[in-house]
């Protein structure tokens, strides 16, 4: 049986992956593709050339070859605008050479193989036709190095800086013992040019890891874009720990946990890494603000503490002030705050120069004025609600999306899933919050696109003991409500939570690493990669 637009995809894929390129060499006859062999959860990938495919196909051929003998052929029409393929009733075997060739009216021929490529019982042959036309999720290349809790960032150039974040290193019993990652890589979805300072010898689709590392590897830093493109990192720390409790997430600093003091910038017309200045605090898992030439990082915990006991946690009751008004000699001050101590809380951006601090520790919010002054806001509470605020007391993971003048608020924790609600701001500085009955209480530790009036989010932990998900949903805000619009058929190749996402156009997210358990417990960083395509589902 042969169908075409399939909806779902099986054990084994046949992965012709389209590298973007400019309708115009589309026109001139030549894709940039290669082609791929690859498991479900988007590993096992062999690539074993690049090569032009013709874009005049008409039909694919697959010759599965065992120990040199063909076993089976089979013919696949294509017609222009198939997103995909799928071949059942193949013979299970694990060792097969799979040869395709797509096949044009002129009797062109493009071919290309793999060796040792095993199909289970029931499982199907997936070709992928174009990826620019994919409505759903595709495998990219993977990422050089396994990791969790970073950050991705599209640049001016296209591509997309991989940064930070933690890899798992030892576990005892139920504890796990995270430390960062000083590595940063550069995906590129398509051709950029050169004269973006990208290396012409880079091959889009694929992550290249920078020679200039991070001057400090870090797990709960902050990161702030500047107005010239540049990126500023600060804070956070080199080690960590957590917990695997059927009841609870504990999160932990051991004693001999380092504070990262080094502010750095990420140059992307150098592609290096430098550091401009040090923090007088040490502060990991803080938030950050920028207004004018001035950053502001908000709080954050500055001691060890216990898994059993986040009390212990000393607290910053402070505010770091980084001035760029001189950016070759910036300017490193503090202010206390009178108000206490934030940490692992959530950002709201009212303005281009007011921000709202809001969750964790505290069941009041913080007000960040154009000044840099710092105002208590009381919060009140709807009736319908649970009577605080909904405080996540290890990660920033909830995130406000605006609708006309309220932001939803989904994704946090405390003791477990928060449930979504509504924060509405008046008069810029009177806050209350109400149960929101329409999203539903799904996950922390997603992942989280956002571009215009659409966010995306991807994952995270769906239940206790930290059960990863892979489920995929959108939400589209307007000026009074928003819509939500799910796709059930399509999801995440793997369950992962504190992945990374972000919009590489206005069409396709780039999905990145994230942690995920397997079958004894293990808990594995991953160097996993998706492209989620939104056309045709969001219109």
């Amino acid at each position: 049986m042969i169908s075409s637009k399939a909806k779902t995809i099986s054990l084994i894929f046949v992965f012709l992956f389209l590298y973007s390129t400019s309708c115009s060499e589309i026109e001139r006859g030549g894709i940039s593709t290669s082609l791929r062999f690859l498991s479900e959860d988007c590993s096992n990938v062999h690539i074993p050339h690049n090569t032009p495919i013709p874009s005049s196909i008409i039909k694919f051929e697959l010759s599965l070859y065992k120990d040199n003998s063909l076993v089976q052929q089979i013919s696949v029409p294509y017609s222009p605008g198939d997103s995909y393929l799928i071949v059942d009733n193949i013979e299970p075997y694990n060792n097969y050479r799979v040869v395709i060739r797509a096949l044009t009216k002129d009797n062109d021929i493009w071919s290309g193989y793999a060796d040792n490529v095993p199909v289970n019982p029931k499982s199907k042959t997936f070709v992928q036709i174009n990826l620019s036309k994919e409505k759903g999720l595709t495998c990219t290349e993977p990422m050089n190095n396994n990791r969790f809790l970073h950050d991705s960032v599209l640049l001016k150039n296209g591509g997309v800086l991989i940064f930070g974040g933690a890899n798992l290193i030892e576990r005892e019993y139920d504890t796990y013992k995270l430390t960062s990652i000083g590595t940063a890589e550069i995906y590129y979805p398509y051709k950029v040019e050169e004269s973006n300072n990208v290396n012409p010898n880079v091959i889009a689709g694929t992550f290249s890891t920078l020679t200039s590392r991070m001057v400090s590897g870090r797990i709960g830093y902050i990161y702030e874009i500047l107005s010239d493109g540049k990126i500023l990192i600060a804070g956070g720390i080199d080690k960590a720990s957590f917990v695997k409790n059927p009841s609870d997430f504990l999160f932990c600093l051991p004693d001999d946990v380092k504070f990262v003091y080094d502010v750095e910038i990420f140059d992307p017309e150098k592609n290096s890494f430098s550091v401009i200045a040090r923090l007088n605090t040490p502060r990991a898992f803080a938030q950050s603000a920028v207004i004018g030439k001035k950053i502001y990082i908000i709080g954050g915990i500055n001691t060890s503490f216990d898994c059993n006991n986040v009390s212990e946690a000393g607290i910053n009751a402070s505010m770091s002030v980084i001035d760029l008004t001189k950016p070759n000699s910036p300017v490193v001050s503090e202010i206390d705050i009178p108000e206490g101590g934030f940490f692992a809380f959530s950002r709201l951006k009212v303005s281009d120069d007011k921000y709202i601090f809001y969750g964790g520790n505290r069941d009041y919010a913080l007000l960040l004025g154009p000044d840099g002054s710092i105002k208590r806001l009381n919060i009140d509470v709807a009736d319908d609600f649970s009577g605080i605020i909904p405080q996540m007391e290890y990660f920033p993971y909830n995130f406000p999306i605006k609708i006309g003048t309220m932001y939803l608020n989904i994704g946090g924790y405390y003791k477990d899933i928060s449930e979504p609600y509504i924060i509405n701001i008046s008069n810029g500085d009177k806050i209350s919050i109400r149960k929101d009955n329409k999203y539903p209480k799904k996950s922390f530790g997603s992942a989280f696109a956002i571009l215009n009036s659409y966010l995306v989010q991807f994952g995270g932990i769906k239940s206790l003991p930290l059960i990863p998900d892979n489920t995929i949903s959108i939400i589209k805000s307007n000026l009074s409500d928003y819509e939500i619009i799910n796709n059930n058929s399509v999801s995440l190749k793997r369950e992962r939570a504190f992945a990374s996402a972000v919009f590489i156009n206005e069409n396709n997210i780039l999905v990145t690493g994230g942690l995920y358990f397997d079958a004894k417990n293990d808990g594995i960083a991953l160097n996993l990669s998706e492209v989620y395509n939104i056309n045709g589902i969001i219109k």
